[in-house]
């Protein structure tokens, strides 16, 4: 019996869109070699590719940020970027009166005129054919990816106050966000998002100063993102330095708050007595109670923790460790005038 097999081809009507067609297609090919890359994640060292021999789809979008430069003169001529200024001056206006934070230029974001103008720049780039027809939903994917930086560096870099303590959050921060965006996306993407987590495992080596560091700032001394023995580690050394008569679990009492005579001592006889030792439970030492702190305010510069006058009886060896760790050479006169007694 002879199997007979009949092949269909199907020409696209004028009202589909061509874009699409293509789009899907590139989707296609993309998919197919994720597929085939997914299985040499573990040989493949993405740290060390050159331009040269970059896959396709990554080529692809690297080509696409070049073909943008003719859209960005474009929109200097045509005086777009004075426009969305205007817009984004009064949109920002808006927020800062009902009291929230501007927006990022995604799509998802964007006010109508911005939005018109996004398309204006968007319909030129496709008449003239500068750069390919994706280049709405990649812009989109690589703000995305970029936006994360963004938000690390905003923060390291406010303020005057100690940034040691911000280490391990950011990094364990950036590494979630890029496994996360690396199981999501597909094709170029996707091979950004795996070389930034080469990146940043091979460039950035937690070291036992940045644990400690988030360790005595009172909001993130769980150290999520460190693993089980740099926390053993930790612990360990902070212990070390509690003094054995700083161990007990009595609070500490300062001199203002005895209000009655010490007791006197037993009479002789008494002493002779036969007594019950009372055999006293470990208690928590220092380093369990400020684990088992719960602090309800958030902290912004950890030295405002710790200037605190019960927080320094408390915890008198953290205290003095949180203080050696934070004040850096270049900042030390104001740590000094913080924690002064005048």
């Amino acid at each position: 019996m002879t199997t007979i097999t009949t092949r269909t081809f199907t020409q696209a009507s004028s009202e589909v869109n061509e874009e699409d067609i293509d789009d899907k297609n590139d989707i296609d090919t993309e998919e197919s070699s994720d597929d085939d890359n997914d299985d040499d994640d573990d040989v493949v060292d993405y740290t060390s590719t050159t331009i040269a021999n970059l896959p396709p789809p990554a080529k692809a979008i690297l080509d696409m940020i070049k073909d943008c430069k003719s859209l960005v003169k474009y929109v200097k001529k045509a005086n777009l970027n004075r426009e969305l200024q205007l817009e984004r001056e009064k949109q920002n206006i808006n927020n800062s009166i009902n009291g929230e934070d501007p927006p990022y230029t995604t799509n998802n974001s964007r006010s109508p005129p911005e939005a018109a103008a996004a398309e204006d720049q968007l319909q030129y780039g496709r008449k003239t054919n500068c750069f390919p027809r994706s280049v709405s939903n990649f812009s989109c994917l690589l703000l995305d990816l970029v936006v994360l930086w963004k938000n690390v560096l905003k923060e390291v870099q406010v303020g005057n106050s100690p940034s040691l303590h911000c280490v391990l959050p950011c990094i364990t921060y950036l590494r979630e966000q890029m496994i996360n965006g690396e199981k999501k996306e597909r094709g170029g993407m996707k091979f950004f998002y795996k070389r930034a987590i080469q990146l940043l495992d091979n460039m950035f080596k937690l070291e036992d100063d940045h644990i400690r560091a988030s360790f005595l700032h009172p909001n993130y001394k769980q150290l999520r993102g460190a693993t089980k023995t740099q926390i053993k580690s930790c612990h360990a050394y902070c212990r070390g330095l509690v003094l054995p008569d700083t161990t007990g679990d009595d609070p500490v009492i300062s001199d203002k708050d005895v209000c009655e005579p010490p007791s006197k001592k037993s009479k002789f006889m008494l002493q002779l007595m036969d007594k019950n030792e009372i055999v006293k439970e470990p208690g928590m030492n220092e380093i369990d109670r400020y684990n088992a702190l719960t602090v309800e305010e958030e902290y912004t510069n950890p030295l405002t923790f710790w200037q605190q006058q019960h927080i320094q009886l408390a915890y008198p060896t953290l205290y003095r460790l949180a203080k050696r760790t934070f004040a850096v050479p270049c900042s030390s006169a104001a740590v000094e005038r913080q924690f002064s007694a005048a």
